[in-house]
This record gives C-alpha cells, sequence and structure tokens, in this order.
C-alpha cells in the first residue's frame, strides 16, 4: 500500500479543517476520537479508499462514537492488564520495600511497561478492525488473535506504520502543548483509513476464513450517497483491487 497517500489523505478531504479541529477538542471526552477512527474504518471497508469520505462529526453521533471508542479501549486495557498489574505492583513493592534501589524490580517494572506497549501495538488495530467490521463480536478473542495471524506478513506493517505515525504525534507538545491533541486527531483520520483500506484489500480472504461476514463490507444506498456527496472530487486516490 501507499502509505504516503494515505497519511495525506485527510489533509486532501473537503472537510478535513474543521474535522481536525472538532476531533481535536473531542480529545476531552476521551474515547469520541477512538469511535470516530472506527466509524472511518467501517465505511473505508465498505466503499474502497477511492469513494470513502470523512465521516460526519454531527452532534446525534457523538453518542455512538463515544461508546465504541469506550469498548475498543477496555478490550485493549484488558488485553494489558496482567502486564499493567505486575508493572505496578512491581513498582509498589521497590518503592515501599527497598525504597526504589531493587534492581530487579526496576528491571521487571520496565520489562512489564514495554511488554504492555508492544502488546497494545500489536492488538490495537485488529481491535479497532473487529469493532468495524462486528462490534457485537469484539470480545471473540479467536477471533482477534485470527485477524493478527491469518495474514501475519500484511498485518505486520500495519503495526510498524502505526507506531510510527503515532511517534509523530508527540511533535504536538512543541505547539503550545496542546498541539498534541490535534496531531492526534490527525493521527485518529490516517491510521484509521489505513485499516479500512486494508480490511478493503483483504475482504475477500476475510470471509473465506471466517474472520468476517460478507454483510459487514456492504452500505445502504443512502450512506453511500452521503458519502460520495461529501468526496472531494478534486482528489483521486491511487487505484487499488481486492486481494484475491
Amino acid at each position: 500500500m501507499d502509505y504516503l497517500a494515505h497519511i495525506s489523505w485527510p489533509a486532501r478531504q473537503r472537510s478535513w479543517g474543521s474535522t481536525l479541529l472538532w476531533l481535536g477538542l473531542s480529545f476531552l471526552t476521551l474515547f469520541i476520537p477512538l469511535g470516530y477512527g472506527i466509524e472511518l474504518i467501517r465505511r473505508t471497508a465498505r466503499l474502497g479508499p477511492r469513494e470513502v469520505a470523512l465521516p460526519p462529526l454531527s452532534s446525534d453521533r457523538l453518542w455512538g462514537y463515544w461508546k465504541e471508542g469506550l469498548v475498543a479501549s477496555l478490550l485493549n486495557m484488558a488485553l494489558t492488564l496482567p502486564l499493567i498489574l505486575a508493572a505496578i505492583l512491581s513498582l509498589v513493592l521497590n518503592i515501599f520495600f527497598w525504597g526504589g534501589d531493587n534492581l530487579i524490580l526496576r528491571l521487571l517494572f520496565q520489562l512489564c511497561s514495554g511488554l504492555g506497549s508492544v502488546v497494545t501495538f500489536i492488538f490495537l488495530p485488529a481491535i479497532l478492525m473487529r469493532m468495524a467490521l462486528q462490534p457485537s463480536q469484539v470480545t471473540d478473542l479467536q477471533a482477534l488473535w485470527g485477524m493478527v495471524r491469518s495474514d501475519f506478513s500484511s498485518y505486520l506493517p500495519l503495526v510498524i506504520v502505526g507506531m510510527l505515525w503515532q511517534s509523530l504525534t508527540g511533535l504536538g507538545l512543541f505547539f503550545c502543548v496542546v498541539g498534541i491533541f490535534f496531531t492526534n486527531a490527525y493521527y485518529m483520520m490516517a491510521f484509521p483509513f489505513l485499516l479500512g483500506s486494508y480490511l478493503y484489500l483483504q475482504r475477500q480472504r476475510l470471509v473465506e476464513a471466517g474472520l468476517a461476514p460478507e454483510a459487514a463490507f456492504s452500505m445502504d444506498g443512502e450512506e453511500s450517497a452521503n458519502d460520495l456527496l461529501d468526496r472531494d472530487e478534486d482528489f483521486t486516490f491511487p487505484e487499488v483491487a481486492p486481494k484475491e
């Protein structure tokens, strides 16, 4: 996939400026940006990267975005909970019983914290894609693991790109600190678009492997018409074809 085209895609959309502003401000609600990203994945997987537009960030949709973002966050936290608890326990024991001088406990804290971050980056794309395809069955851990391992050579670049793009959001700290809200908002438009494109390309394989129902890739006529109406006709995304 053309990663440069994907990272520049949000800035080429007609409503990207207002979406960036409101999405950045919505980071104060914690979960709306993540839910918005899930909706963008869903629409891109159904319509394809050449036809999709940024979803509306209207007041009647915010509650739905918040709920989906909350569910995705809780599931991601549940996957890393044992590592989080081990890190906290090692930190508390080291501070209260050894005054912070126990080397083994310090190393254990760093190891658990690092592994927690790795698990998050590995499974977050799968969680978001599962939420987009089958939100009612997102807790199916077997299907979640299947999303990761079924074509790991294609999935791994998503993890690496997600880590790299996420690291770039830290540049927002140089813009009066609050700039990180808006760099993260841009990330929540670009990375979900990449994940949706991945699903669009892989949809036949995912359906055949039983990891997604065929209905998850269909959109009713009204939603499709609304998406196409808002699309920027001056920008044409590079043509892609579903992976056989």
